[in-house]
């Protein structure tokens, strides 16, 4: 039996555009439903609707929310500078839970996701020998062995946050599923460093 799945947007009449094309929010809701009752899942259907989107392309989403329809995580006005025009705007951002957030430094800002992630994992493993009583208390036994493995805990994804070099170790369900502008595509080089 196929379960009826029906995500609804926060206002139908939204708009959102994607490669040039502006679409009602309800029309890109409507195709998300119908994706995932095909049996795709959200993380395939996302890749599919953005995989041609570049920096030239940015079109900040989520604007006119205060908290994301699907993960509840809020979005918060900050002032950033666009790295399409060069100006300083005001957008929004996710607001992630964090148990650990650190800087890259200057000359890692442009390095690739896997340069970028191995020196926030070392920050990380630092911090958690530093502070052992701290990470065992944010942390199950196996990430901790993760952690000092190099490796990114089990459950967390790094997110790169739209301040220049910030990097957060947060959920890898509640960040995939919370459609966003990141730091990669804002200040990290775009898609092609990924």
């Amino acid at each position: 039996m196929v379960k009826e799945i029906n995500i609804k947007p926060p206002n139908e009449n939204l708009e959102t555009t994607n490669k040039g094309i502006t679409n009602k929010i309800g029309d890109v809701f409507s195709k998300l439903n119908s994706a995932l009752q095909n049996g795709k899942n959200f993380e395939s259907f996302s890749r599919d609707i953005n995989k041609d989107i570049n920096i030239k392309q940015l079109r900040f989403p989520n604007q006119d929310i205060s908290e994301h329809p699907v993960t509840q995580v809020p979005f918060k006005e900050t002032e950033i500078v666009n790295p399409e025009t060069g100006e300083k705007e005001v957008r929004k951002f996710p607001e992630f839970d964090s148990p650990f957030e650190t800087n890259l430094p200057e000359e890692k800002i442009t390095a690739t996701d896997s340069e970028q992630f191995e020196n926030c994992n070392e920050s990380l493993a630092e911090e958690c020998e530093e502070n052992p009583e701290w990470a065992e208390g944010k942390f199950t036994k196996e990430q901790l062995e993760d952690i000092k493995n190099g490796y990114t805990p089990e459950g967390y994804t790094w997110h790169h946050h739209q301040d220049t070099g910030k990097m957060q170790l947060v959920d890898t369900g509640i960040h995939s599923k919370t459609a966003h502008t990141g730091g990669k595509a804002i200040w990290g080089g775009g898609k092609e460093l990924r």
